[in-house]
């Protein structure tokens, strides 16, 4: 596996933001879905966004597989997005079941524990 990652939280305004690490950038993910991609050397932005607005919070951390960041919502909903130059909502599902545990990438399959089943996706 040529792209390995580290995970961080961090404390900024607003609460918890957890990191994923990629390269020289940093994809920060807020509890309210605030996305930010910072140059990890200088943290000069580089672009921030918006996931789709909702009452409900992020809790798990953020996976970043090459250029697309997967997360979760605490009501079940998926976002797939890919982050290039920005941030772009490839899709948009609900799992219909609260998600705060942490994607789990496993070979080529997405593991996500909900609050009663264990999800496997694959290709």
């Amino acid at each position: 596996f040529a792209q390995v990652a580290q995970l961080h939280d961090v404390r900024v305004a607003g609460g918890v933001h957890r990191l994923q690490r990629l390269f020289e950038r940093v994809t920060l993910l807020g509890d309210r879905g605030e996305v930010h991609c910072l140059d990890l050397q200088t943290g000069t932005s580089h672009w921030q966004d918006q996931l789709p607005k909702s009452g409900k919070k992020y809790y798990s951390s953020p996976l970043v597989v090459g250029n697309r960041l997967y997360c979760f919502r605490e009501d079940g909903a998926a976002f797939v997005c890919e982050i290039d130059n920005g941030l772009k909502v490839l899709s948009e599902n609900n799992l219909d079941e609260q998600v705060i545990a942490t994607p789990v990438l496993l070979g080529n399959d997405l593991l996500v524990r909900s609050r009663e089943r264990l999800f496997r996706f694959a290709k």
